[in-house]
């Protein structure tokens, strides 16, 4: 997923911005995070 707990908190990964539903934190980007090939924004050019 693209976004993820701070905490760490069990189901808050999320491929949107937000808040954690457990513990409300926001959402940080993924460092990890790699999107599946074909779904980046240059693809289309």
């Amino acid at each position: 997923m693209a976004y993820r707990c701070p905490m760490g908190c069990e189901g808050s990964a999320s491929n949107k911005p937000g808040k954690c539903p457990v513990c409300e934190m926001e959402l940080e980007r993924n460092p990890g995070y790699k999107p599946a090939a074909g779904t980046a924004a240059t693809d289309s050019l």
